[in-house]
């Protein structure tokens, strides 16, 4: 069980990286070709992608849950869409359990990878606690000036950059006492953290934060992060400027002032107004782009058309990378339930038996329509000797030929279709005298 939901956590890992590409492409691509999305539905797309590339595995636990025909339903539906470019991943279950020689020992990958992925969560959790007591800091010393509609705007001194955040529980706009001496300017602040609470940024931050802690190794969750960051700002300063009619000129000016005096570090769980949090853009250069963003007008020509089409394109490569990853996983459950009604057992090889040899074939077929086996293939083995320690066993090709000779001889209960990327493992042991 540990096995498994490993090999879970790391493929949503994988499938998180591939989303991502997948938002950059539809980000690109289309754009040359017809005028850009406002930024508000971007962020609307690039938040479907997230939020399905996290509820796949939920889905496909829940799935597991299933009665037996409902899962082959599923399986026959979706195996046109099936793809073998990421067989590795299918074989993940197996590459985890095999034996890594560190210093004289043998340890499984599983365990080598457990133990990275903890001393990250460790460090990560050291660096959450400091933000935590620096951010409750903050809000303590802090002074409330108003309550707004269950939002507690308050003045901090010492603090640069006007943000929000509700990671303590209350939602809360924090503003720079020196914003007082410039009255336009903190009314311009306080209506841009206002916004970000109507866009409901401060949840998804929180999620953010959330898969962040938990795939703190991962620089595609840190990647996302840092996409939501400049979205979420854009989709602000565009509602602002085309909703709220808030001048543009002065709001800019706003920009400048708190981009030039802020020192503050980035803040857990918070929506900075000029976030320094960017692996592949520079601060200045995202400063400058959101400045002319407010002095363009997007057309809203064919914008529903437009939308739709980027959510057609992002929910079927979803669905795709999604079945690429997990295809495996998808199977696994059903393909317990496939029991022969035919067996014939393999010969024992001469050269094994008299060397003593034991080990394992793990093999990939297809049933087809009759029952039959064919398209058989190894696609791991062991071998080991007799009386020897099996975990330090060598991928030998001893039982190859014998297995699947006796295999193709095999018979299952026959179906309307094939069923492909069915596994089985065939055991050759010695008798104990």
């Amino acid at each position: 069980m540990a096995l498994q939901l490993l090999s879970l956590y790391l493929k949503l890992n994988l499938l998180l990286a591939l989303t991502l590409a997948l938002w950059w492409l539809l980000k690109t691509l289309p754009a040359r070709l017809s005028p850009r999305l406002r930024y508000q539905e971007q962020l609307r797309i690039a938040r479907v992608l997230f939020a399905g590339a996290l509820c796949v595995p939920c889905l496909l636990l829940l799935s597991n849950l299933l009665p037996q025909h409902w899962q082959l339903l599923s399986l026959t539906l979706l195996q046109p869409l099936y793809s073998e470019s990421f067989i590795f991943v299918a074989n993940l279950d197996q590459s985890l359990n095999q034996p890594i020689q560190v210093r004289g020992l043998a340890l499984p990958l599983s365990a080598i990878v457990a133990s990275m992925i903890v001393s990250c969560l460790v460090l990560k959790f050291y660096k959450l606690w400091r933000q935590v007591r620096y951010l409750r800091h903050i809000l303590n010393t802090a002074t409330e000036s108003k309550h707004i509609h269950g939002v507690h705007v308050l003045y901090a001194d010492g603090l640069s950059t006007p943000f929000s955040t509700r990671a303590l529980g209350k939602k809360c706009v924090v503003l720079p006492s020196q914003l007082l001496h410039s009255p336009s300017h903190l009314r311009l602040a306080l209506k841009h953290e206002l916004q970000h609470l109507r866009n409901h940024d401060l949840e998804w931050i929180l999620l953010l934060e959330l898969v962040q802690i938990l795939c703190c190794w991962n620089p595609a969750v840190w990647l996302w992060h840092n996409e939501f960051d400049c979205l979420q700002e854009f989709a602000c300063d565009e509602v602002l400027i085309a909703q709220r009619q808030v001048n543009a000129h002065a709001y800019g000016a706003c920009l400048l002032e708190v981009a030039s005096s802020q020192t503050t570090p980035a803040l857990l769980a918070a929506s900075h107004m000029v976030p320094t949090f960017s692996w592949l853009q520079n601060p200045k250069t995202l400063l400058h782009r959101r400045i002319l963003m407010l002095q363009q007008k997007r057309s809203p020509q064919h914008n529903s058309l437009k939308k739709l089409s980027y959510l057609v394109l992002a929910a079927a490569g979803l669905l795709q990378t999604s079945l690429w990853v997990f295809a495996a996983d998808g199977g696994a459950e059903a393909d317990k339930n496939v029991i022969p009604l035919e067996r014939v057992a393999p010969n024992y090889p001469p050269e094994a038996l008299s060397a003593k040899m034991e080990g394992w074939v793990l093999l990939d077929f297809t049933i087809d329509t009759d029952g039959s086996t064919k398209d058989i293939k190894v696609i791991d083995k062991c071998s080991w000797t007799e009386g020897s320690d099996a975990s330090k066993c060598t991928p030998a090709t001893t039982f190859d030929d014998v297995a699947v000779a006796a295999f193709s001889q095999w018979k299952y209960q026959g179906a309307d279709t094939p069923r492909k990327n069915v596994q089985t493992m065939l055991r050759f042991t010695l008798k104990k005298e």
